[in-house]
């Protein structure tokens, strides 16, 4: 049985006798856990729900609530796991396994789930009773071998679990690696130490020009050392059930969403590399005319989709400029958000246009697919706006510097001018 060992999973029962065992097989495994009693008071705040939960194992029976009916007890565990969850109750991200010595309360359960638009990856059973040996203790065993086989009802999510726990395994290392000195004696020394290294880790970023919060460059070399001690770990070595016949279709979303988490920065920051905002400039817009080969058939058969195609402009600047402050001007090319049933319409032989991947925003197109289109014949650099332009989302550095590639390419572009002995 592989289970997330980082504090992905969340144990909500208001007995704690009830669930001791399953403490101890947790802490047996090295398995980290958050244990709620169901209580309100004891709830995390609504601002902070522990939105990075895996696996719930989930007391159908909270807070005295075996006094009421099923339909009261079955409001009760809604309202705890909207509380511990927050959005990951409704983002189909966790397994929840519930458990109870009345099992029919999911009857009243589930429809007040949909209702509430609640979407567990999966809703996995278990009877209470069952776990018990004939003296009314838990059996430890006996409860481990019900755990593995809940979960072996979906053994394609064992390689999550795995990469999640080498991700921690790795971390661990960088951490080890910075604190390990012989040259640390006292508090002092480890403060001196860890800003020394964090001070050489930014530097290692962004040059010897760092400022005095570099937390950022910090992080992101952090972030470095922590993917490469992942690519040390032996992967010859894994041997996890993955069925090459069990399988099924992607839709576009899933990769554009894909494509998305690879690309794009989940915190984009206004007007800095790769960033991607809306077009303030009416002379220097991209159209359909520039980018389809006949953009009157593409507008006839996709119309609504045509219309509202967005017209942004991206930031094309080096990155080692902006982080090391030698930024003169921003650099920018224009281009549009295209909503993917258009792709066949676009013109295939056009040097100057960059076509990216499929892409995803929930907050463009209304979470449908895209595509972003620039048109490197209209770049342009501007010392300031006169307004900011609204910011849309960022381009992380690997597709940043695909797109400058082929922007050097595109202006460095020298043509040749010949006299063609072949047409005489």
């Amino acid at each position: 049985m592989i289970l997330p060992k980082n504090g992905r999973i969340v144990i909500i029962d208001d007995e704690m006798d009830n669930i001791k065992e399953f403490m101890e097989i947790f802490s047996m495994e090295g398995v980290s856990f958050s244990y709620f009693s169901g209580s309100y008071e004891t709830l995390p705040d609504p601002d902070k729900p522990l939105t990075d939960t895996f696996l719930v194992l989930l007391d159908l029976e909270l807070d005295g609530s075996s006094r009421g009916d099923d339909a009261t007890q079955a409001s009760q565990v809604i309202n705890v796991l909207d509380k511990v969850l927050g959005p990951s109750a409704k983002d189909r991200s966790v397994i929840i396994v519930a458990w109870s010595k009345s099992l029919n309360i999911l009857k009243e359960l589930k429809p007040r789930m949909s209702l509430v638009n609640m979407s567990p990856l999966a809703f996995l059973e278990m009877d209470k009773l069952s776990c018990k040996k004939e003296d009314g203790h838990f059996d430890i065993e006996l409860i481990k071998k019900t755990i593995e086989e809940k979960m072996a009802e979906i053994p394609s999510i064992n390689l999550m679990y795995f990469w999640d726990n080498l991700a921690g395994q790795a971390a661990a290392k960088v951490y080890k690696s910075i604190l390990s000195s012989s040259n640390v004696v006292t508090i002092t020394d480890l403060n001196k130490r860890l800003n020394t290294y964090y001070e050489e880790l930014a530097k290692a970023y962004v040059g010897k020009g760092v400022t005095q919060n570099h937390s950022y460059a910090t992080i992101n070399m952090l972030n470095v050392l922590l993917a490469n001690e992942i690519g040390k770990s032996d992967s010859s070595s894994i041997s996890l059930d993955i069925s090459r016949d069990n399988r099924t279709i992607l839709d576009l979303i899933d990769y554009a969403k894909i494509n998305s988490s690879i690309n794009l920065i989940s915190q984009p920051k206004a007007l800095s590399c790769g960033s991607v905002h809306i077009n303030p400039d009416t002379e220097l817009k991209v159209t359909g005319f520039d980018i389809f080969k006949k953009k009157d058939e593409a507008k006839q058969e996709f119309e609504n989709e045509y219309n509202n195609m967005i017209s942004i402009i991206c930031e094309v600047s080096t990155l080692c400029d902006q982080a090391q402050d030698r930024r003169l001007l921003m650099r920018f090319c224009p281009g549009l958000l295209v909503p993917s049933v258009l792709d066949r319409h676009f013109k295939q032989y056009a040097d100057y246009l960059y076509i990216s991947c499929l892409l995803y925003d929930k907050n463009i197109f209304n979470g449908k697919p895209f595509y972003l289109v620039l048109d490197f014949r209209k770049f342009f650099t501007v010392k300031n706006f006169e307004n900011q332009p609204n910011l849309l989302f960022q381009l992380n550095e690997n597709l940043l510097m695909h797109l400058q590639n082929r922007l050097g390419r595109q202006i460095s572009n020298p043509g040749l001018i010949f006299a063609d002995h072949k047409n005489r």
